[in-house]
């Protein structure tokens, strides 16, 4: 009211202000917790204007209208002029459309820098020294651009050729693939899959959800260091573990975000877009297998996929 008093609150209202049922203090600033609410409601209550915004209470975000209370028989009371406030929990659209937007953001800014190093290379190429530069750069963007299109590709959930994949030759054929890149960090993989383990899946989905993994394991290990690639049938898992850098604990929780990388220079320097751990994220995710990972910081990561037994069931 005109007294910056509370008159009425629902059930609602007092578990997300943290109020007591039988609240006695009915001061606005009771309500301390929403600080821009509190001040929005006194405004409104002086100028008469509505007003919509949104505030962060607790951990939900909330859209809020104040408006003022214009009912007659309210002026004839101590309590005019008044306000009422209505709150909409909208955590979830809330932190769709952020990620919507931090998205847009992170690709733009990726697809700016070898944009940028080509531009400034192609002024120097008259000297026949950067030809190479432009190229790795180029390539970069290329691979960018192809994993967006395979994210997007992921997320409509367009539908894929199933077949059988040997897990035993599969995996190997990975590991081959990149061979050079594990020759070079002198790296020793020990793979224990056995021989008959088979998983219906389409080519490329594997590809994206296994090489993903196995190429992190390589990216962030150690120079000597050793990779052990295990499959369980009984227990229906495959397991990726390194012993590399490892990964802490406040990074651990956002290393499947688009873009996100625990170490920028290293990921940038071995070409990497920041987006193979989403990739492989959302193809276990479409078949309906959880990926796991533990971590220990400069003992090593461990990348656990289980599949789930009933629609992909393993033989």
């Amino acid at each position: 009211n005109n007294k910056n008093e509370i008159i009425s609150l629902n059930k609602k209202a007092i578990d997300i202000f943290s109020l007591s049922s039988d609240y006695k203090d009915r001061d606005l600033r009771l309500l301390d917790i929403a600080p821009k609410t509190v001040k929005e409601m006194s405004t409104v209550n002086k100028t008469r204007i509505k007003s919509i915004f949104f505030e962060q209470i607790g951990s939900r975000i909330y859209k809020i209208e104040v408006a003022p209370l214009e009912f007659e028989k309210i002026k004839k009371e101590d309590n005019y002029p008044s306000v009422a406030s209505i709150l909409i929990d909208v955590t979830e659209e809330y932190n769709a459309d952020k990620m919507k937007k931090d998205f847009v953001a992170n690709a733009s800014h990726e697809l700016k820098s070898p944009i940028t190093s080509i531009l400034g290379y192609s002024q120097l190429i008259s000297e026949g020294l950067i030809e190479d530069k432009i190229e790795k750069e180029a390539k970069r963007m290329s691979k960018i651009v192809f994993n967006l299109l395979r994210l997007s590709s992921i997320e409509n959930n367009q539908l894929r050729t199933i077949g059988r994949i040997n897990l035993e030759k599969g995996i190997k054929d990975l590991v081959e693939s990149i061979r050079l890149q594990i020759e070079k960090k002198d790296l020793e993989v020990d793979i224990d899959i056995p021989t008959d383990m088979e998983i219906k899946m389409n080519e490329m989905d594997f590809q994206d959800l296994f090489l993903n993994l196995i190429d992190n394991a390589v990216k962030y290990n150690k120079e000597g260091g050793r990779i052990s690639i295990k499959a369980d049938k009984k227990e229906n898992f495959v397991a990726i573990e390194d012993n590399g850098i490892g990964i802490s604990k406040e990074n651990l929780s956002r290393i499947f975000e688009r873009f996100y990388r625990v170490d920028k220079a290293r990921s940038r320097k071995d070409g990497g877009t920041g987006l193979g751990l989403s990739i492989a994220k959302y193809v276990a995710s479409y078949y309906g297998y959880s990926l796991d990972v533990t971590s220990t910081l400069g003992v090593g990561t461990k990348f656990t996929c289980y599949f789930e037994s009933k629609d992909n069931e393993i033989k």
